[in-house]
């Protein structure tokens, strides 16, 4: 059985009436992880957005913990793309 943020959040894809209250619940289920991804990350860095957010940010107080997560929430989110050819 799969473990970790994906497999605790899938779920059935929900009917219009309901994606608006399905879409809040995710959005406060991935903003929960990155807090504890954060919290974690503060104590054992590595080499990982997440970890830079903890230790350049939040531990130097330049960012709190709840707008880390909210911004932690929102990349996961964010496409992953290619950089234009050049």
């Amino acid at each position: 059985m799969s473990s970790g943020f994906c497999a605790d959040v899938s779920v059935a894809l929900p009917s219009a009436a309901e994606s608006e209250e399905v879409a809040v619940f995710a959005g406060a289920l991935a903003a929960n992880y990155i807090r504890e991804l954060v919290d974690r990350k503060e104590h054992d860095p590595g080499d990982d957005l997440i970890s830079r957010l903890a230790t350049d940010y939040v531990a130097t107080g330049r960012l709190n913990r709840e707008t880390a997560a909210i911004t932690g929430a929102v990349m996961m989110q964010a496409p992953v793309t290619k950089p234009p050819r050049t």
